[in-house]
């Protein structure tokens, strides 16, 4: 026979829905589980339990029996969030992985320094290098024969004070 929610059951037999709460309870009337883990009676279980049922068909409740009520629809509407939320999960890893090989291949074509440079420059690199006091520099005056002689001296020892190699 047909299994109908606790509802149904109380309609059908034209009793309260305490009144089939208190047959399950008490071990009068049994109920299986539906898939939503919901109770569900099946008729000929009350039939026995009850006698004969109300049995009227008609296009109203047909239409009755297959109404998703608020509940069932809530739970529809998060299962079919759920499943959108696993494929955006999806989607953002297979996103993920095409920024770690993007990323892999910018490190492989991140510019490194290499002794290609033109000659001007390398040479400006060394006397940098070599110079490690202000004396040392390529433009310390080595004789002080003007004022401006000292003033230029004093800059080149402000730069190396500050680190301006």
């Amino acid at each position: 026979m047909a299994l109908v929610n606790l509802s149904e059951a109380a309609r059908l037999t034209q009793k309260s829905r305490m009144t089939i709460h208190r047959y399950i309870k008490s071990g009068k009337l049994s109920v299986i589980k539906g898939h939503d883990q919901l109770p569900l009676v099946d008729t000929s279980e009350l039939i026995r339990v009850f006698g004969n049922i109300k049995l009227d068909v008609t296009p109203q409740t047909q239409q009755e029996l297959h109404h998703v009520t608020p509940e069932r629809q809530s739970i529809i509407n998060m299962e079919n969030d759920i499943k959108k939320l696993i494929n955006e999960v999806q989607q953002l890893k297979e996103t993920m992985k095409d920024i770690d090989e993007i990323k892999e291949l910018v490190l492989r074509l991140e510019y490194k320094e290499s002794n290609t440079l033109n000659p001007h420059s390398l040479e400006k690199k060394n006397k940098k290098k070599e110079a490690k006091k202000p004396e040392d520099d390529s433009d310390w005056p080595k004789e002080v024969k003007t004022t401006a002689d000292i003033t230029l001296r004093k800059k080149i020892r402000d730069k190396y004070r500050q680190g301006n190699l």
